[in-house]
């Protein structure tokens, strides 16, 4: 059995910090968004100094990257979950259904995903972002097209 390797209590306390930061960071995004967002901010919500959060981001445009990114892999762990050898039909309402699993389960990262504008969002978030969901969803709908279950319009 293949397991993974045990974090030193150094690295989990790194990832508990990194963690920390990010959920005040993404109260604030949520409050004032991603373009007003600054690391000042976060570090006086999170009660770091600020100098502290360089050392787990680098800019502020890593951290708004790092708060999309992870909402966006939360959702689409949830929408991976749907098996994709379902029927093209049966396929989109179990993705309808764990897609308000997901906003359900993780209304802030929900909130992130809905106030998420690719014009505010800092270079380093990459055009990738959200790519999966669309991917999964996309896929569906073009299998139901080819098996004829959609019909285009």
């Amino acid at each position: 059995m293949d397991q993974q390797p045990r974090l030193s209590r150094r690295e989990r306390r790194r990832l508990s910090t990194r963690e920390e930061i990010l959920t005040a960071a993404r109260e604030l995004l949520l409050e004032v968004g991603p373009e007003a967002l600054s690391l000042r901010q976060v570090a006086r919500r999170a009660d770091f100094s600020p100098a502290a959060l360089y050392t787990y981001f680098a800019s502020r445009d890593e951290l708004v990257a790092s708060l999309f990114a992870e909402s966006f892999e939360r959702l689409d762990a949830y929408l991976r979950r749907v098996p994709v050898d379902l029927p093209p039909d049966r396929r989109v309402v179990e993705l309808g259904m764990a897609y308000m699993d997901f906003a359900r389960d993780n209304p802030m990262d929900l909130r992130c995903i809905l106030t998420a504008d690719p014009q505010d969002l800092p270079p380093a978030s990459g055009k990738a972002l959200g790519l999966g969901a669309a991917t999964l969803i996309g896929q569906t709908f073009r299998d139901g097209m080819e098996q004829g279950v959609f019909v285009g319009g």
